[in-house]
């Protein structure tokens, strides 16, 4: 079965030499294999197992999975990636390292903004309320940008705790293990599911990435049973108090007092219709792709790209275009492009792939994101400097979550990273003039 070989060659990059379960940064089909099995996999086979796929479809979906971790696989093994059991970040600079320290901290601070802010509007419960960006600069840097800096600041805390200066690392280490956890419990309280798994993993990958990286069994179990009764409870509170959540006056504050009984409650109810709503948020992706695939036989011709290009002037920062018009979820452009019924259907890298260029566009599209991750992991385990990091963690970041638009997303996420790496630097350039300033005032050398 198409989907079992997939899910064959994942397991395979999730071990070491010595037959360890291993997930470092390093080696990337280790992480993204992890989200592959939780994104298409397993709903795939859960889907399959309930007969709630069409059969028509059934095999070309198990085939797409299959030739996309395939060209995936390709497109790393291409760039050849590094592979290295530990991080070699002591090359860092000492003013590079707290510089990122001093950036992270910075991120946190806005990122407890971000929520504060959403809390102070009533729409820090995600699943209670829709939420239409404003078209503003304050709004595109406060939604946009700040929100995109949560998961990867995890990982950049990580990458410090690899550092070789003591007092950097031990500062990291302790912000890694509160941050993490609280952005853990934030995502939970806001209903948000699949970045609260994401960061739950990011944690534990940060946690364990400045040692030769081998997670044993218990830390599996363990990560895996927090992971189950985060979704569990959000799911609880969405079947018995999300109205409550929406209208109560400090959504922060009812969440801390009621997630647990609002949780248990929902729980309780009905076993069997708690199933349900795990089903078809799990397999949304999956029914997505089967009418996607009969959608795209019915006209007979593929978009050939025509979706992406729609939303490209998204890759305008705000401030540079302040009228620039708003963003569709890319989710709708297919709908409207195809003429189907416009729905929030989660739209996986495999069902836009195939749906701008079919087979050819699944394998090419992928084989393309393999190679960029190989590419940047490599350059930037054998680089002395954090600009190649930054830049690997905001396409982290982003591309883990696999139910999100992959092409301009990505891109989106490189605009982002390089305006973090032109901040560092110009904080760097300042730093070193005041240095070489004060260096000529203390031999007496005054410049003019």
């Amino acid at each position: 079965m198409p989907a079992m070989m997939a899910t064959n060659l994942i397991s395979l990059n999730l071990f070491d030499d010595r037959g360890k379960f291993s997930i470092h940064i390093s080696r990337p089909l280790s992480i993204y294999g992890i989200f592959y099995l939780l994104y298409y996999v397993l709903p795939y086979l859960w889907l399959f197992a309930s007969g709630l796929l069409p059969e028509r479809n059934e095999l070309t979906i198990a085939f797409l999975i299959l030739v996309g971790f395939v060209a995936l696989h390709l497109g790393l093994k291409v760039s050849r990636p590094p592979k290295s059991k530990y991080v070699p970040i002591d090359l860092l600079e000492k003013r590079e390292s707290f510089l990122l320290l001093a950036i992270c901290t910075i991120g946190i601070g806005l990122v407890i903004y971000a929520y504060l802010w959403r809390a102070s509007e009533g729409i820090f419960f995600t699943q209670a309320r829709y939420y239409e960006q404003e078209l503003t600069v304050a709004a595109s840097f406060r939604d946009v940008f700040v929100l995109s800096l949560q998961l990867p600041i995890i990982l950049f805390l990580g990458l410090l705790s690899c550092a070789r200066h003591r007092s950097t690392a031990k500062i990291s280490r302790r912000l890694l293990a509160g941050y993490g956890g609280g952005i853990f419990l934030i995502l939970v309280l806001s209903s948000q599911t699949r970045p609260a798994i994401t960061a739950l993993i990011f944690t534990l990958i940060g946690i364990r990435m400045y040692r030769r990286f081998v997670i044993n069994k218990m830390q599996l179990v363990v990560v895996g049973i927090i992971g189950i009764t985060a979704v569990l409870f959000i799911q609880g509170v969405r079947m018995a108090d999300s109205e409550e959540f929406a209208t109560a006056e400090n959504q922060i504050s009812y969440a801390f007092q009621n997630i647990v009984p609002s949780a248990l409650s929902g729980m309780q109810e009905s076993g069997a219709e708690m199933e349900e709503r795990l089903r078809s948020r799990i397999g949304g992706g999956m029914v997505f792709l089967s009418e996607i695939i009969d959608k795209v036989e019915e006209k007979d011709g593929y978009l050939y790209g025509s979706g992406i290009l729609y939303s490209m002037h998204s890759l305008v920062p705000r401030f540079i275009w302040p009228n620039k018009p708003g963003v569709v979820p890319p989710q709708l452009v297919v709908e409207g492009l195809l003429g189907m019924p416009l729905d929030d259907a989660p739209l996986l890298p495999i069902t836009q792939f195939y749906v701008e260029g079919g087979w050819v566009g699944v394998i090419v599209f992928y084989f393309l994101f393999g190679w960029l991750l190989g590419k940047l992991t490599n350059h930037a385990v054998k680089s002395s400097r954090i600009y190649p990091w930054i830049i690997l963690f905001f396409v982290w970041g982003y591309s883990v979550i696999i139910e999100q638009e992959l092409v301009l997303g990505i891109l989106v996420a490189l605009r982002n990273a390089l305006m973090v790496c032109g901040l560092v630097w110009v904080l760097l350039l300042f730093a070193r003039i005041k240095i070489d300033y004060s260096g000529q005032i203390a031999e007496g050398n005054i410049p003019k």
